[in-house]
């Protein structure tokens, strides 16, 4: 049993991972994510449709990341949201891949918005691990016998780079997939003959979990029937066929009622959709699903289930799709197999194939509502992530599919499938270092940095401006000095005002200079800043041949690069300088 929880123990430590390395706000719909949960927090109620907040979502995740972020201050707003307007999606003609602008206050130690961020993403990572648990368990309860079946279901799910993004990030597609797993579960085992007096129920109360989580998981909703209405058959009596039916509905009418009641009062129709689309009309097709884009779609929404990161605008390396491609085709042959062939009824334990069976149901049934949702909202409904509500499913029949491949060509499958699994879990744990950090423009620098420095005056010149620190670093040739200053913005800059550096003699008289505007070198001048931004400026300079015998001074200040006028100390010394001291 105690490799039942190692999948699951690495996908909690992957997702955590993701979620600090993944920078705020750089995930599909975050921003207005975090604004329901905020909304939550604060009124206790919950959000109508205004166009800012997904309030067309069911509240279920967001009620938990709501209480999740209890410890956090919502009137300190470190770490905000601040939208780049050159992002490639804000319709500015922009092509950065930043969706927002980052600043030191979102680095750790964590406070304000930037610690309710990550409390909340951490309520996803949380989700994820119980989904991968679900997989894991299932798995080996359909495959006793076949350790490499559940062990590449259970790597399927804990090591596909997108559900391990997305679980760090905030969103309701963890707590759909979670929803969904458990639902799929119980109905597995209703079917293998396993239904007690409470499965039904129990599947109900899954399905409800799906309906309040997420509405795109009206799949498991239409597979679970599907399977009810065929196991009816096997009922004795009327009553215990009634009995089956109330269990299973019961939940479902409570939840499907409050919802749809809630909607019919606020927007005078049950599904809130006449409003719905009246605010997001960007996100609506524009004419019926067309046959020829559906090659398309199908390679956008294989690439977004694996790792499309980002806004669905940062590709993993296209070894990792052709990868996960060749597994797919193997595991397509496999599956049919098992699903073919007599012998594969007992392969694996009792009623393997009539679980592959409602398996394959369940990903069909996800696969024909998502494609009937993207005829009706267009290309931003390409994404892989709708199909995690079947995720458990899906991760089912890839694991034998791939297990039955591997014993039809006598290779040596607990070999394979432990390299395998090896290979995505070092896939997952490089994408972040290797691919998404990288990728973005990140904060100037995290508040940690100045931990490392000695000199910290913190001596404010201007009202905008503080030196936080410096270190002076000089040549062992002495031709040369290397000036490290590090900013920090007291308020935003009005200008973007030019730092002089001057190295003066003991006669006052100057040697040496270099001025330019703080940060410039790095893009991010001064009228970029946020409040409490840290900026690291360098510089460079060529040193005298006495130095430093000549009783040499370093001279730093700021100033209005269109009139000269200096800004002053404010350290009570009426000077226009600071001294840096080496």
């Amino acid at each position: 049993m105690v490799a039942t929880w190692v999948l699951p123990i690495a996908f909690l430590v992957l997702a955590t991972l993701y979620s600090v390395v993944v920078p705020p706000w750089e995930t599909p719909d975050e921003p207005g994510h975090f604004r329901y949960v905020e909304f939550l927090r604060r009124t206790a109620s919950l959000p109508v449709q205004d166009g800012q907040i997904p309030a067309h979502q069911p509240p279920l995740y967001y009620a938990l990341a709501a209480l999740a972020i209890l410890p956090a201050d919502l009137s300190d707003t470190s770490g905000a949201l601040r939208p780049n307007p050159r992002f490639v999606w804000a319709g500015n003609g922009g092509t950065e891949i930043n969706a927002a602008r980052h600043t030191t206050a979102e680095t750790f130690p964590f406070r304000g918005h930037s610690l309710a961020l990550h409390l909340a993403r951490l309520v996803s990572v949380v989700l994820g691990a119980a989904t991968v648990a679900l997989v894991v368990v299932t798995a080996r309860e359909i495959f006793p016998e076949q350790g490499h079946y559940w062990l590449l279901a259970g790597a399927a799910a804990a090591f596909n780079t997108q559900f391990i993004f997305l679980s760090g990030a905030i969103n309701n597609d963890a707590m759909a997939a979670l929803a969904g797993a458990g639902a799929i579960r119980a109905t597995l085992h209703a079917w293998r003959g396993q239904a007690r007096g409470r499965t039904w129920l129990t599947i109900g109360i899954w399905l409800a979990a799906c309906f309040l989580a997420k509405t795109t998981a009206l799949g498991i909703l239409l597979a679970s029937t599907l399977v009810l209405l065929v196991s009816l058959g096997s009922c004795r009596t009327l009553s215990q066929a009634s009995a089956r039916c109330g269990a299973f509905a019961a939940p479902l009418i409570v939840v499907v009622g409050f919802w749809f009641g809630r909607n019919q009062v606020l927007y005078g129709e049950p599904t809130g959709s006449t409003i719905y689309r009246s605010f997001w009309t960007q996100n609506l097709a524009t004419g019926p699903l067309a046959v020829d884009h559906l090659d398309d779609i199908v390679w956008t929404q294989f690439r977004s289930f694996w790792g499309l990161f980002g806004w669905m605008n940062l590709p993993a390396p296209g070894w990792y799709y052709a990868g996960l491609a060749v597994a797919a085709l193997c595991a397509t042959i496999g599956v049919c197999d098992l699903l073919a062939r007599p012998e594969a009824h007992t392969t694996g334990g009792r009623g393997t194939r009539a679980a592959i069976a409602i398996a394959l149901l369940f990903v069909a049934a996800q696969e024909a509502f998502v494609l009937w949702l993207i005829g009706e909202c267009g290309g931003s409904c390409h994404q892989g992530r709708y199909l995690f509500p079947a995720i458990l499913a899906v991760a089912l029949l890839l694991g034998s599919g791939i297990g039955r491949v591997l014993e039809r060509l006598n290779a040596r499958s607990r070999a394979v499938s432990i390299v395998f699994t090896c290979t995505l879990g070092v896939a997952a744990l490089a994408m972040p270092f290797g691919l998404i950090g990288p990728a973005y423009s990140g904060p100037p620098e995290a508040k940690s940095t100045l931990l490392s420095v000695d000199r910290r005056p913190s001596v404010r010149i201007g009202e905008a401006f503080e030196l936080a620190a410096y270190e002076i670093e000089v040549a062992p040739t002495r031709d040369r000095a290397t000036i490290r200053l590090f900013w920090r913005a007291r308020q935003v800059p009005d200008l973007d005002y030019s730092a002089f550096l001057h190295l003066v003699d003991g006669t006052g008289r100057l040697v040496a200079q270099r001025d330019r505007a703080p940060g410039v070198d790095r893009d991010y001048p001064p009228t970029s800043w946020a409040v409490g931004d840290i900026v690291r400026d360098e510089r460079v300079i060529e040193l005298p041949a006495d130095f430093p015998t000549g009783g040499f001074h370093w001279r730093l200040g700021l100033y209005d690069w269109r009139t000269g006028v200096r800004l002053p100390v404010l350290d009570g010394s009426r000077r226009d300088f600071v001294e840096l001291i080496p």
